[in-house]
């Protein structure tokens, strides 16, 4: 009789043992594990409203758009960015995001359906003052020559979160070009 249960109890485990092997993902066992500075991207993912307004001009121009994050594992998200009206046209964007642990910075790549070019941005947050500084170069659009950018994203909480870029202006001298204000779509 114990042979009996014995041999039921391993015939029940080994024909479970497909169906849990099933809906656990294969991992790499050599590829790399998400670090607590992962956890600042997890604060990105989801649905968000965007109210944009670009600062550098003399009267400045407001539009509103959306950007939708989406977790690419545990190490990196991917945004989209759709603004239907910003300056009379509609422009998207994309941006992959993630943290480097050999540079132990951040790094951002962003594209948009206004730029032929790449700008690509590393930085650092600080959890104090919840703020992320992203340093980069980028090209010019009224020259065509790399400039410095900066990008500032500060949240005020889980669900708020800013966003201000500075370029070089008159004289080389730093000056803000856009703010973007964000809101969690719950």
């Amino acid at each position: 009789m114990t042979r009996l249960r014995i041999a039921t109890g391993l015939l029940v485990l080994a024909s479970a043992l497909p169906l849990a092997a099933g809906t656990l993902p294969r991992q790499n066992p050599f590829a790399p594990r998400p670090r607590p500075e992962h956890a600042l991207l997890k604060k990105l993912a989801g649905k968000w409203t965007a109210d944009f307004e670009m600062t550098m001009t003399g009267a400045p121009i407001k539009s509103r758009a959306s950007e939708v994050n989406e977790m690419l594992g545990e190490l990196w998200i991917v945004s989209r960015y759709e603004d239907p009206g910003m300056m009379g046209g509609a422009f998207r964007g994309a941006q992959l995001f993630g943290y480097d642990p050999d540079e132990k910075k951040y790094v951002g790549a962003w594209a948009d359906s206004q730029s032929a070019n790449l700008s690509v941005q590393k930085g650092t947050y600080d959890e104090a003052t919840r703020t992320l500084t992203l340093v980069g170069t980028s090209k010019d659009p009224m020259t065509g020559a790399d400039s410095t950018v900066r990008t500032v994203m500060t949240w005020t909480d889980d669900d708020h979160r800013s966003q201000r870029m500075f370029v070089p202006g008159p004289g080389g001298k730093e000056m803000e070009l856009f703010t973007i204000e964000y809101e969690r779509e719950k």
